[in-house]
């Protein structure tokens, strides 16, 4: 299936960048999280974009002591049960105005739970696009 975004999908995508910004995670977020003891980005609509063909998107970002801040996905199946291949998690990596490169280390697939995690720090080599208005 060919992942295409449109404007309503790139308007989904502005909105929840900025949501985003104004919703940073630590580590121990991550780790309640994990213990149940916190709601996850997934449970928050405002982390959330629905792409045609049944894509579901979550975005956020997480402050951590030794890799600095990252870009966090979780990116679940679509509606032929397909994950994303690697050209469209950089296609969708992009389209969220990130355009340093995605390498296989920052790529987790959990087949258990079907979904695929990446996780892209900001870093020094790293510059964030500003997103097509």
């Amino acid at each position: 299936m060919v992942l295409a975004f449109f404007e309503n999908e790139r308007q989904q995508i502005r909105k929840v960048v900025d949501y985003a910004k104004n919703y940073i995670y630590q580590t121990d977020d991550l780790l309640d999280m994990k213990n149940g003891e916190m709601t996850t980005p997934g449970e928050d609509p405002g982390h959330l974009v629905l792409v045609g063909g049944g894509r579901w998107i979550c975005y956020y970002l997480v402050d951590h002591p030794n890799k600095g801040r990252c870009h966090y996905f979780d990116i679940k199946l679509d509606i032929s049960g397909e994950l994303p291949d690697k050209p469209q998690m950089e296609y969708i990596v992009k389209e969220f105005g990130i355009d340093n490169p995605l390498m296989d280390e920052h790529i987790k697939i959990n087949n258990e739970e079907m979904v695929v995690n990446i996780v892209l720090p900001f870093g020094s080599f790293f510059t964030a696009t500003s997103l097509k208005k």
